[in-house]
């Protein structure tokens, strides 16, 4: 079977933990990448819930200097339950958590990392290059999650060309006392291995990027650009999954 990002749902809260009610068939993956704004030293745990799956931490951290802080983390769970259950995000000691959880299909039902994750890359500016990952498997997808933390309002955020941004190309954004947050979440499907460091433009401000990989199931193959389904494009007619966007 063929890599395929399948559909996705976003979430937010103004507390140290986000719920939103996912979906997915049984026996696929979810990958869920969270972003969170927090006024005490970033450097807490990153932990996905969800009844009937098993949830790992594949790379978290963040900022811990200046005034805006942010923590980045991406999970995954493989041979996740079907049907209509409530997806946790949790990062403790933030203030507010911005998140997207990605159906996957295509991957192995158990052990789907592909290579072990770089510690999150962290840095000031309008660049934002995360560490470098290169996948072992050709037939691959890459997941990148991205927070910025500015005292410019608005904040922008803008993907690299090889990535598409989960939920209709949209970013989160919320003023949070006197910082603005924006984060997002990419992927890249790949069919031949070779080193990632995808780079977003962002507003001046701390930023946080973490990157993971996962890998296709034996025999499966990525789907030719142009031909399998879109993120994006899913969610603006799936009343299933519909984004809740702040």
């Amino acid at each position: 079977m063929a890599i395929s990002a399948v559909q996705a749902v976003s979430f937010t809260a103004d507390a140290s933990s986000a719920n939103v009610s996912v979906n997915p068939t049984a026996a696929n993956a979810l990958i869920v990448g969270g972003s969170c704004y927090t006024g005490a030293l970033a450097g807490s745990a990153f932990t996905v819930t969800r009844t009937g799956d098993t949830y790992t931490t594949d790379t978290e951290g963040g900022t811990t200097s200046g005034i805006n802080r942010n923590y980045t983390g991406i999970a995954s769970a493989p041979n996740v339950a079907g049907g209509a259950a409530t997806l946790s995000c949790t990062a403790v000691n933030a203030s507010a958590v911005d998140g997207w959880a990605v159906e996957v299909s295509g991957l192995p039902t158990s052990s789907i990392r592909d290579a072990t994750s770089p510690a999150v890359a962290i840095g000031a500016g309008t660049t934002t290059t995360a560490n470098s990952l290169t996948n072992v498997t050709a037939d691959a997808i890459f997941f990148n999650q991205i927070a910025n933390d500015t005292s410019a309002n608005p904040a922008t955020l803008t993907e690299p060309g090889t990535y598409t941004t989960v939920v209709g190309g949209t970013t989160m954004k919320r003023t949070n006392g006197a910082a603005d947050q924006v984060c997002a979440l990419g992927f890249r499907i790949v069919s031949a291995t070779g080193a990632e460091t995808p780079a977003w433009t962002t507003t001046t401000g701390n930023w946080s990027s973490g990157i993971a990989v996962y890998k296709a199931a034996a025999g499966g193959a990525t789907i030719p650009p142009g031909l399998g389904p879109v993120v994006g494009e899913q969610l603006s007619t799936s009343s299933a999954l519909a984004a809740m966007m702040r």
